[in-house]
Order: structure tokens, then C-alpha cells, then sequence
């Protein structure tokens, strides 16, 4: 009996070590930002004027089921910081930025937020 109970003590401590809080894959390393128009900032004819964020969570159950894909996640958090950013006249967003956090129970039930955010700009001239 008293080896039954240290072997399921065990396996017990051994699926809490193996488990972790957060989980990160190597595609979300990496800000994979693919923008068509490309803005050089060379001359001071503009003026920071604020920051802007926005966020998407999803839930997951064994790792697939329920949520967006993880790239249409991405996306909703950036769609949601443009629309945060109330962007209008001369302004645009520079620097957008996307994370990744996520917390996992067992590998069975992923929490996973996504986070985009930016720099505000105004161009003066």
C-alpha cells in the first residue's frame, strides 16, 4: 500500500513539474508584421502625439479546438489598436508591435491573449 502511495505521489509531482504556466511557440517568437506601405521618417516634419493598444483573447481546448487561428488572433488585436487609435488627418501608426501571452492548464485548456500595440504620429509639414 505504502508504495502505491509514493508511486502516485510521483506520477502526480512528476505532470505538475512537466506542466508550466505559459507556453510559447516558435512562430510567436518572432513579430511577423507584413505591411504594404513603407514610410521613411527622415525629415522633423512630424510630432509623436500619443500611443495606442489593443487586444484579442481566445480560449483553446487541447491546444486546437475553439479561438481564431493563431494568425487571425494577431490580427484582431491589431484591427482592435487601430480602432483605439482613432486615427485621422496627417496621423498614422509606426512601431506596431504584437505579443503573445498564454497560460495552459495541463496542456487541456490554453488561454491565449494577443496584444498589439503602436506610436501615433502627426505629420506637421
Amino acid at each position: 500500500m505504502k508504495k502505491i502511495i509514493v508511486s502516485l505521489i510521483a506520477a502526480v509531482a512528476l505532470v505538475i513539474g512537466l506542466s508550466s504556466c505559459a507556453t510559447v511557440s516558435s512562430s510567436q517568437l518572432f513579430n511577423t508584421n507584413n505591411t504594404n506601405t513603407v514610410v521613411k521618417l527622415t525629415q522633423d516634419n512630424f510630432k509623436v502625439v500619443g500611443t495606442a493598444t489593443g487586444t484579442y483573447e481566445a480560449v483553446y481546448w487541447f491546444g486546437v479546438f475553439g479561438g481564431p487561428s493563431k494568425a487571425n488572433g494577431a490580427a484582431n488585436a491589431v484591427a482592435d489598436m487601430y480602432k483605439n487609435a482613432n486615427l485621422s488627418g496627417s496621423q498614422a501608426a509606426i512601431n506596431v508591435v504584437t505579443s503573445v501571452k498564454a497560460k495552459t492548464i495541463f496542456g487541456v485548456y490554453d488561454k491565449v491573449t494577443y496584444e498589439a500595440s503602436c506610436q501615433i504620429i502627426e505629420f506637421t509639414k
